[in-house]
């Protein structure tokens, strides 16, 4: 069992036939032909889907470690970073500027028209810059990361002070620095000077060490991560609270990257509209996307977590839901949501544990992450939404249980709930 998209050069099985999906016309129409016959037909977008949610179509790709590679790339290039955003304005000058021969008479106007589509500010380039770029992009060989800056190759390679000094203040930074004391800078250059001095007693005149400066101890303590000397100087837990967003979190690029899944026990009494007895408060099992936050599938049952809910909610997010509207007529909009994730995240629970869902994961292609043990962070998008969908639709809904007993005061929710709901 795998996972494939209805894209261009994917594959159907369906009744018996190979089926290549050629191109799409319009919004919803693809053309398809027959790999024996080389037959053309058509089928509707929204056809297909239907099918293979009645298991009438089978899908599938043969690219299968596409997703693989797209996921390297993404890791190989990040496009926030400002040096890959003015590399790409560079390449724009290049690419106009390419076929003209390189005097500042040719370059200059181009460069003038380039700069007003760009909406740049300030002024446009020189066009002895811009000749610049172009050497370096035909030196690579039109390699658009040529033209990213590297200012890390520049300046003075050589460091004032030698490595024995540099390894005493290390030492000094180590032991006064990065200690729950939280010694100064001041406190960690004495200490860094004192084992100077010791060291010169045992040395010749010509070969004693410099004495370091603050300078020195400021600059090699920027050198150590952040996060290493918060930890030191105020425990584990006080990093692993303050750099949890930093460190710790996660950033998603597309749909379907990761996941998040989780339960919750509705603030809400829930009554038999019919004998009017009151039945308890519901679960809601959820499943959300990281990136674009929608709502892959749900499940609401009085049971409590188990592995049948986790396997429903994972059920209605893998597939389509083509006939929601044709069930529910009160519904007005479509939910296009719907897809096999590559990473599920959930939390400890027995029920994600069960060998059902390993296996369904396994088969899938998905990887299940675990959360520790207070972290509630990551999986914020899940808890999040949790806290939106009490504190702005069920603690107004009457029968609700609020979050808590001092919130409820004296307010009782079996007698308060309505026979509407």
């Amino acid at each position: 069992m795998s996972t494939a998209r209805i894209k261009a050069g994917s594959y159907l099985e369906y009744k018996g036939k190979e089926l290549r999906l050629v191109r799409k016309f319009e919004e919803d129409v693809w053309q398809v032909e027959c790999s024996k016959t080389k037959r053309f037909q058509e089928f509707a977008e929204s056809e297909i889907l239907s099918l293979l949610v009645k298991k009438e179509m089978a899908i599938f790709d043969l690219l299968p470690d596409s997703k693989k590679l797209k996921a390297q790339k993404r890791l190989e290039l990040n496009t926030g970073d400002k040096r890959y955003q003015k590399a790409i304005m560079r390449r724009d000058y290049v690419v106009a500027t390419q076929h003209l021969p390189n005097t500042k008479s040719r370059l200059r106007p181009v460069i003038e028209e380039t700069w007003i589509k760009l909406g740049r500010k300030g002024k446009a380039p020189n066009p002895a810059t811009v000749i610049v770029w172009k050497n370096k992009y035909e030196r690579s060989d039109g390699e658009p990361m040529a033209l990213v800056d590297r200012h890390l190759d520049k300046g003075n390679r050589r460091g004032r002070y030698c490595f024995e000094v540099e390894n005493l203040v290390l030492d000094a930074i180590q032991t006064v620095y990065m200690a729950r004391e939280r010694g100064t800078f001041q406190d960690t250059l004495d200490c860094a000077k004192h084992s100077v001095y010791l060291e010169n007693e045992l040395r010749g005149e010509l070969n004693k060490l410099e004495l370091p400066t603050l300078a020195l101890v400021k600059r090699l303590v920027k050198g150590i991560p952040k996060i290493d000397i918060c930890r030191a100087r105020y425990g584990y837990d006080y990093a692993r609270n303050t750099f949890r967003q930093s460190v710790e979190g996660r950033i998603t690029s597309a749909p379907l990257e990761r996941v998040e899944i989780d339960h919750t026990r509705l603030d809400l009494f829930v009554i038999d509209e019919e004998k009017g007895e009151l039945i308890g408060r519901p679960w809601l099992t959820v499943c959300i996307d990281d990136f674009t936050r929608c709502i892959l599938g749900f499940t609401i049952s009085f049971a409590p977590p188990s592995d049948l809910t986790v396997q429903r909610c994972l059920k209605q997010a893998f597939l389509p839901k083509v006939d929601l509207l044709k069930a529910y007529s009160s519904i007005k909009n479509e939910w296009p949501a719907h897809g096999v994730m590559e990473q599920l995240v959930v939390d400890n629970g027995l029920e994600f544990h069960s060998k059902a869902l390993r296996n369904v994961c396994f088969k899938f292609g998905i990887e299940i992450h675990r959360a520790p043990r207070k972290t509630g962070w990551l999986k914020g998008k899940i808890e999040r939404f949790f806290g939106t969908l009490n504190s702005g639709y069920t603690h107004k809904i009457p029968g609700t249980s609020f979050s808590n007993i001092v919130e409820k005061d004296d307010y009782n929710p079996k007698k308060t709930c309505s026979y509407d709901i």
